[in-house]
């Protein structure tokens, strides 16, 4: 069995770490086109009344306050594992 190297284990917690970064990106923009299609057909069809943009405003907060949540989680994740490399 090969035993890996602390840089070459550095720098596959370095990649996790992008490729989470890159998922929180690329599935916050995909949610926020899937959640804008309902929208989007009730402003076609003349529909987008008060409440419904009401909705659509609160739709937009929660998802933002998800993600922005995620990559503070992912800051500190990123943060733990400098310290930790420190240590070392």
């Amino acid at each position: 069995m090969h035993t890996l190297s602390q840089e070459q284990i550095r720098g596959l917690a370095d990649l996790a770490l992008d490729a989470l970064a890159a998922g929180v990106d690329v599935t916050e923009t995909t949610h926020a086109a899937i959640a804008r299609q309902p929208f989007e057909v009730m402003e076609r069809a003349g529909l987008a009344l008060p409440p419904v943009l009401l909705v659509e405003r609160i739709e937009r907060s929660v998802r933002g306050q998800v993600y922005n949540s995620l990559r503070a989680a992912h800051r500190a994740a990123a943060a733990l594992n400098d310290a930790a490399w420190r240590l070392l």
